[in-house]
């Protein structure tokens, strides 16, 4: 089955399929969160990381979840290290917003082996890296616009 025909479906019953959980699939769990493989891998061994409660944005966790979050997010990274030599690991918060390729809303982490992270790299090794100046005045815009 089409990932997109999945998520279409998701879309028509509002069901949250992290929240629909089955024991069957989880590798891993705590308090907090379960480990389990992804259902639509962008490689082999792609592994999630989802907290049990329905939770959209990062910030909304507190700080016993967040221990519990990163002990998973070292446990399982740890054993993926022992087959691969690099882990990229992709945080998701925030509302599905299609053009940014999110499609659950439910906060989770992407354990990914091997895997180039795709439009967020150059892949022609041509990106651009700030002089002092530039650097020191996105610093500045940036502290600005979060201080709010």
């Amino acid at each position: 089955m089409k990932y997109e025909d999945v998520l279409k479906k998701v879309k028509k019953t509002h069901i949250c399929p992290f929240c629909n959980k089955q024991k069957k699939y989880i590798l891993d769990q705590n308090r907090y969160f379960y480990v389990t493989v992804a259902r639509a891998p962008y490689v082999a061994n792609h592994l999630l990381i989802i907290p049990n409660k329905h939770v959209k944005l990062f910030h909304e966790l507190s700080a016993i979840e967040l221990k519990h979050m990163f002990a998973l997010t070292r446990k399982w990274t740890e054993k993926l290290h022992k087959i691969y030599k690099d882990i990229a690991i992709l945080l998701r918060d925030g509302p599905v917003i299609s053009h940014l390729g999110k499609s659950v809303n439910h906060l989770h982490l992407h354990l990914v082996p091997d895997c180039e992270i795709g439009p967020l790299q150059n892949g022609d090794g041509n990106r651009e890296f700030y002089d002092e100046k530039i650097f020191n005045a996105i610093i500045a815009k940036t502290k600005k616009l979060l201080s709010k």
